[in-house]
């Protein structure tokens, strides 16, 4: 287990603490770092994206929060159960029996490759879930490009997609230990 930061704000200027702390302890912290990866929240991205600022840096979502979140916009566009699930085997692939694996635009292993096959669903997504095609290039496309496609996971040394499960247990296991009401327990943390 790497670093561990324990918080009560989810703020951006709680993260951006951690990361200078890092690069505090360890010289040239902030450089050496290949990649990192996050559940997608708001100020997470933020300070990743100001603390990490080398071009060869990679950010990436976790597959399994994006999965969760696609699922649950489908669900609010009052999709029927078969076509989410339609939908988010085209986007994260699936498993047709124990030895084949069908690729999802996820698996686009460059972001015209990506472009092209968001393009050849749009029939099938509009028939599907009307509006659903026109929210995922707004809203979902270039974070797909940018954070989550092979390409992207190649470039991070990745063998298969970005999942912060581990993490999350992780995570619960603590909110556990000191509740989750959020208070300060920052003397149980002293020694």
């Amino acid at each position: 287990m790497g670093p561990t930061f324990v918080h009560t704000h989810r703020d951006e200027n709680s993260y951006l603490r951690f990361f200078s702390a890092l690069d505090r302890m360890i010289p040239n912290f902030r450089y050496q770092m290949q990649a990192i990866g996050s559940d997608g929240d708001e100020a997470t991205m933020n300070a990743i994206a100001v603390s990490f600022t080398s071009e060869s840096f990679v950010n990436l979502l976790c597959v399994s929060h994006k999965k969760e979140n696609i699922e649950y916009k489908l669900k609010e566009m009052k999709s029927a159960t078969p076509a989410i699930r339609h939908i988010v085997s085209d986007i994260f692939g699936t498993n047709v029996d124990s030895m084949l694996y069908q690729k999802g635009l996820i698996d686009s292993e460059t972001t015209s490759e990506f472009d092209s096959r968001l393009r050849d669903l749009k029939t099938t997504w509009d028939h599907l879930v009307p509006t659903f095609h026109a929210w995922f290039v707004s809203n979902e496309s270039e974070k797909f490009k940018s954070h989550l496609i092979k390409a992207v996971t190649d470039q991070a040394q990745l063998d298969g997609h970005f999942s912060n499960n581990r993490v999350e247990s992780t995570n619960n296991n603590v909110k556990d230990w000191v509740g989750r009401s959020g208070k300060s327990h920052s003397a149980s943390f002293q020694s």
